[in-house]
């Protein structure tokens, strides 16, 4: 990712004013987060018009995760990313008993014609596959000891998210065309609504493609 979307958790949060992360976000080995976690949180900015839950967890390619009682973890899209893409044309999901890794390719989607890669958010094994009619797709028993530093929640989540639509908005614009105005909200579907839009570009930022 370019150096100014690397933005620190904790600078999402409101804890530090800017810092810029070259730990890969991996937070599990930073040395400096015990200090910053400390620090209070500012309230965040509202988002626009998207439902991120605080019981949940995030991945910065636009995963949730959520902890089951029999100690796994569902994975779904979230609202950002089922907005751009609406219902995809087709799905390869993992089988059952493959082993996931971090960061790595979960699943695979297609859309319009487009490849969309989905990257896991945390190392386990599938146990079950959804699907989009679910709201869920994957879930995954961890590999033990589990740890989740690396994911999103509260306070970090908004701010986050209003960079990551302002990019959606900057990648979309165009002279004669429509654009999301300060204010407004997401439009679902947006694969559809904007078919000549570059989506080649948008899914390689949103996922986080190499």
């Amino acid at each position: 990712m370019p150096e100014e979307e690397r933005r620190c958790r904790h600078q999402l949060a409101g804890r530090v004013l800017s810092r810029t992360c070259d730990n890969a976000f991996d937070c599990c080995h930073c040395e400096k987060y015990t200090e910053f976690a400390a620090l209070p949180a500012r309230i965040p900015s509202p988002n626009p018009g998207l439902d991120y839950s605080d019981k949940l967890l995030y991945h910065r390619a636009h995963t949730w995760v959520q902890p089951q009682e029999d100690g796994t973890f569902t994975i779904g899209l979230d609202e950002f990313a089922g907005h751009l893409i609406g219902k995809p044309d087709s799905m390869e999901l993992p089988a059952k008993g493959n082993r996931l890794e971090s960061n790595a390719i979960a699943w695979r989607m297609k859309k319009n014609g487009h490849l969309i890669q989905v990257r896991a958010p945390l190392d386990g094994t599938v146990v079950a596959t959804g699907g989009n009619g679910d709201g869920w797709y994957l879930r995954v028993r961890p590999q033990a000891p589990v740890n989740l530093r690396h994911l999103l929640h509260g306070p970090e989540v908004p701010r986050w998210l209003a960079g990551e639509v302002q990019r959606l908005q900057l990648q979309l614009s165009a002279p004669d065309k429509p654009c999301l105005a300060d204010g407004g909200v997401l439009k679902p579907e947006l694969m559809d609504a904007l078919p000549e839009a570059d989506w080649d570009g948008v899914l390689a930022a949103t996922f986080l493609e190499t």
